[in-house]
C-alpha cells in the first residue's frame, strides 16, 4: 500500500512538472516576435552553455547553419531548441535574459531582475566538488571577470 502511495505521489509530482513545461513553453510562444526582434543569440548562448542547456551540436547549428545566416532565424531556431529542454532550460534561459536584457527580463516575467542564478550556482557547485583547488580558482576568476564586465556595463547593479 505504501509502494502504491509513492508511486501516486511520484506519477503527480511528473505531471506538476509537465504542466509547468507547457506553460513556460507558452509563455516563451507569447513572446517569441519581440525575443526574435530583441536577442542576440551570441549574447546568451554562452550562458546557457555553461548551464549545459545547449550543446556545442545546438551552438555549432546557430552558429554555422547557411539557413541561419540572419541573425532573426537564429534567434527563432535557439527558441526552438529551448522548447525541448524544459524547465531547465526556460529557467537558463529567463537567467541569461536577466543578465544581459533585463527589461525584456521584466516585461516578460513581471519581476524586477535580482541577479541570482540559480543554475550557474548549482553548475558551480557541483563542478567545485569535481575539481582540483586549483580548477576550481581558475573557475572563480573567469566568473569574476565576467561579472565585473557586467558591472562595468552597468548590467549589474
Amino acid at each position: 500500500e505504501e509502494d502504491e502511495e509513492e508511486e501516486e505521489e511520484e506519477e503527480e509530482g511528473l505531471e506538476k512538472i509537465k504542466e509547468r513545461g507547457k506553460q513556460r513553453r507558452a509563455e516563451l510562444d507569447d513572446f517569441r516576435v519581440l525575443l526574435i526582434k530583441t536577442i542576440e543569440p551570441a549574447r546568451i548562448t554562452p550562458y546557457l552553455r555553461q548551464c549545459q542547456v545547449i550543446n556545442a551540436e545546438d551552438e555549432e547549428q546557430l552558429f554555422n547553419d547557411p539557413a541561419l545566416i540572419v541573425r532573426r532565424r537564429k534567434v527563432g531556431a535557439l527558441l526552438d531548441i529551448l522548447q525541448r529542454t524544459g524547465v531547465k532550460g526556460y529557467t537558463a534561459f529567463l537567467e541569461s535574459l536577466e543578465l544581459d536584457y533585463p527589461q525584456l527580463y521584466s516585461r516578460i516575467t513581471g519581476k524586477e531582475p535580482n541577479k541570482t542564478f540559480s543554475i550557474l550556482i548549482g553548475l558551480f557547485a557541483c563542478l567545485s566538488a569535481r575539481l582540483s583547488a586549483y580548477s576550481s580558482i581558475c573557475l572563480l576568476t573567469c566568473l569574476s571577470v565576467h561579472l565585473s564586465a557586467q558591472t562595468q556595463q552597468g548590467n549589474l547593479v
